[in-house]
C-alpha cells in the first residue's frame, strides 16, 4: 500500500521511539535485566511491554501485575528472572535460538511452547472508533466492511478478525504507540483499530478527549500466559507447583484486584486454572 508522505515520517517518529524506549529499558534496568550473574538460578525470561500488565516505572524497573506473579512464582522455585524486553516476534526467536528459557505473553494458538497453568493476561480485543462513527455497539466485522481498518503489526489476531483483515481491500498496517493510532483515527486515515480494551482505556484516561469511544462487547478474548521452551519441561512443572500455591493464597487476586483498566471479569478469568502443556 502506498502512503503518503507525512505519514511516513509520522510512523518512523514512532519507531524509533519504540526502539529507543526498549533499548532504553533494557540498559536502564539492571536489577531487572543484568543486575544477576550467570548462575544455574538465573533463567532468561523475554517479555513484550504491554500495560497494565507489564510496563516500566519512572526507575526504569518492570513493573506491573503480571511481573509480580511471575517474581513470585520464580522466587518459590528458588531462581531467578534474568528479564529481556524484546518486541512479541523477537522473543519468539530468541526462544527458538535457546537465548530465552521462556516468553510472555503466549496465547493457546501457538505451537512449540509449553504454557503454565494461570493465565497471567486477558487480551480482550475491542473495536476503537470515532464517537461520530455511527457505531454504538459490536455486533460483527461485517459491520465494518467498506471502511478503512487499521492492524497493529506483531499483533497475532485470533480468528476469525485475523481471516476477516486479509479480505480487507482498505487496511493499513502500522506500528505505532496508542497515540499514533488515536491520531491516525481522529485525522480520518482509519476508521476502526483493534486492539486491547485495558491498553485503550488507560490512554483514553491519559489522553482526555471525548471524541473517540470503545465499543462493547469485546470483538474476541484471549487469555495470555507465560510459555516455556518444551526442552525446559521440569521448569514448567516447578512453576505450574508455584503458581497453583499463590493462588491458593489469593496472590493471583491481590495483584490485579485493584489494577486501572482491568473489569471485575477479568480479573475473575485470571484466578482460573487452564490445565494444558502444548498448545498444539
Amino acid at each position: 500500500m502506498v502512503r503518503k508522505a507525512c505519514l511516513h515520517r509520522e510512523l518512523l517518529v514512532n519507531k524509533i521511539a519504540m526502539v529507543w524506549t526498549w533499548f532504553c529499558c533494557v540498559i536502564c534496568a539492571p536489577t531487572n535485566t543484568s543486575a544477576h550473574e550467570p548462575s544455574e538460578q538465573a533463567v532468561a525470561v523475554c517479555v513484550e511491554l504491554w500495560d497494565p500488565y507489564l510496563g516500566v516505572n519512572d526507575e526504569g524497573k518492570l513493573t506491573g501485575p503480571a511481573i509480580d506473579i511471575i517474581n513470585g512464582a520464580f522466587r518459590r522455585i528458588g531462581k531467578i528472572p534474568a528479564y529481556i524486553i524484546q518486541s512479541d516476534t523477537r522473543c519468539d526467536i530468541l526462544l527458538n535460538a535457546g537465548r530465552a528459557v521462556a516468553r510472555f505473553p503466549v496465547d493457546a494458538n501457538e505451537h512449540n511452547i509449553m504454557l503454565v497453568n494461570r493465565p497471567l493476561a486477558i487480551w480482550r480485543i475491542v473495536a476503537l472508533v470515532r464517537q461520530s462513527s455511527g457505531h454504538s455497539r459490536f455486533q460483527n466485522l461485517s459491520q465494518f466492511e467498506g471502511q478503512n481498518i487499521l492492524s497493529v503489526r506483531d499483533h497475532f489476531y485470533p480468528e476469525p478478525i485475523h481471516s476477516w483483515l486479509r479480505t480487507q481491500p482498505q487496511l493499513e498496517i502500522i506500528t505505532a504507540y496508542a497515540t499514533g493510532i488515536m491520531k491516525l483515527l481522529r485525522y480520518q486515515r482509519v476508521d476502526v483499530v483493534f486492539d486491547d480494551e485495558a491498553w485503550l482505556q488507560l490512554e483514553l484516561k491519559r489522553d482526555q478527549r471525548q471524541d473517540l469511544t470503545v465499543l462493547s462487547p469485546p470483538v474476541s478474548i484471549v487469555p495470555q500466559y507465560l510459555g516455556v521452551a518444551p526442552k525446559h519441561k521440569p521448569l514448567l512443572t516447578e512453576l505450574n507447583r508455584a503458581f497453583d500455591m499463590m493462588a491458593s493464597e489469593t496472590a493471583f487476586m491481590d495483584a490485579y484486584l485493584n489494577v486501572p483498566g482491568l473489569s471485575p471479569e477479568t480479573v475473575s478469568r485470571l484466578t482460573e486454572r487452564h490445565d494444558h502443556l502444548f498448545s498444539d
